[in-house]
């Protein structure tokens, strides 16, 4: 019993994992990129003193999570604090 047990647990947890990854629109080793890069620009912003707001948190996330590239997350932050368009180098 304690064996089906385990195993039931390892069939929902693989299946939860499955859905999950189905549900990122990014590879997982893109993620697991982005991750990093998300934690490395927030310790550097943290230790020049700023912290980032609630606006940026939740933009990282879906950058994280590939619901918007680089160039669209800097766009909705310009926007987000009226900044003028970014150069587009034409």
């Amino acid at each position: 019993m304690a064996t089906e047990m385990r195993t039931s647990q390892k069939v929902r947890r693989a299946n939860c994992k499955r859905k999950i990854a189905e549900e990122w629109t990014v590879s997982v080793d893109e993620r697991a990129k982005r991750e990093e890069h998300v934690r490395a620009a927030i310790a550097s912003a943290r230790i020049e003193g700023r912290e980032p707001s609630l606006f940026t948190l939740a933009l990282l996330e879906r950058y994280v999570a590939g619901e918007v590239t680089v160039g669209e997350a800097m766009e909705d932050v310009l926007r987000e604090y009226g900044l003028p368009a970014a150069p587009t180098g034409e």
